[in-house]
């Protein structure tokens, strides 16, 4: 039996200070950020092919080309139309990510993006994402009823919307699979220009133009937005959908009707 102390408390124990409880946050945050992602990230295509990890890298980078090339993401510009363009075309890198899975296990990700600090002219760039009061209201809604919530990731995001605008530009950067062969036989190889048909992460309009894809695509569903939080969607059979950029939350009542209704969705 532990007996209840009736005494005052030590005088080794104070009151814990803010500055105490805001560093113990941090470090708590600090720690799950540790366990998703790893620091230390390359920042350059040299870097990665130079390290101990080149052949992770170089698969990544393969399936991330692949991926793009299956979405008809850009068309090549052949060398006689790249000379008479009259706009200079952006540049792009290799973005590399250490990421750690649930199991423990370490995933290598090398994505293609494009230098939007470089672009120069183009259209309106805001897209709206969910507020955070509407997604608390949710999970309330959520746990007082009982329903089932479930989180979907939209792969290559922004791959998905057309551009909308024809005089964009870009240069593939070193370590595209199809230039490797053109810099083997020569020092200097001509740069590789595409003109994109798909957006690309890093492009200034990507979040809008995604928004724009993804919002007609639920109205085709059948959702509803909502007046009070446009992100929020509605649907007469009860399923409720909140948008924060390419991330999906969906809350449905446990029924079969709602369940089954759910399945359709994510399909």
């Amino acid at each position: 039996m532990i007996k209840k102390s009736t005494g005052p408390l030590p005088s080794t124990i104070g009151r814990v200070k803010r500055s105490q409880v805001k560093a113990s946050a941090e470090a708590s945050i600090a720690s799950a950020l540790a366990s998703t992602t790893i620091n230390g990230d390359l920042s350059t295509y040299a870097e990665a092919m130079a390290g101990p990890l080149r052949d992770h890298w170089k698969r990544s980078i393969d399936e991330e080309s692949a991926s793009i090339l299956l979405n008809n993401t850009f068309t090549t510009v052949n060398s006689k139309e790249a000379k008479q363009l009259l706009v200079k075309p952006v540049g792009s890198r290799w973005v590399f990510k250490t990421k750690r899975n649930p199991d423990g296990s370490t995933r290598y990700k090398a994505r293609l993006v494009i230098k939007g600090y470089e672009q120069t002219d183009f259209g309106e760039t805001y897209a709206p994402v969910g507020k955070l009061t509407t997604f608390r209201y949710l999970i309330s809604l959520v746990g007082r009823c009982g329903w089932n919530i479930d989180h979907l990731d939209v792969v290559t995001v922004v791959l998905n919307p057309d551009v909308d605008d024809d005089d964009i530009y870009m240069v593939l950067p070193e370590g595209w699979p199809e230039g490797n062969e053109d810099t083997r036989m020569y020092a200097h190889a001509p740069p590789i220009i595409v003109s994109p048909r798909k957006a690309l992460y890093g492009l200034k309009q990507a979040p809008r133009l995604w928004h724009i894809d993804i919002n007609a695509f639920l109205l085709i569903l059948g959702f509803a937005q909502s007046q009070a939080d446009p992100n929020l969607y509605i649907r007469n059979d009860g399923i409720l959908i909140l948008l924060y950029v390419d991330d999906i939350s969906m809350m449905y009542a446990r029924t079969e009707s709602a369940t089954e209704a759910a399945i359709e969705v994510k399909a």
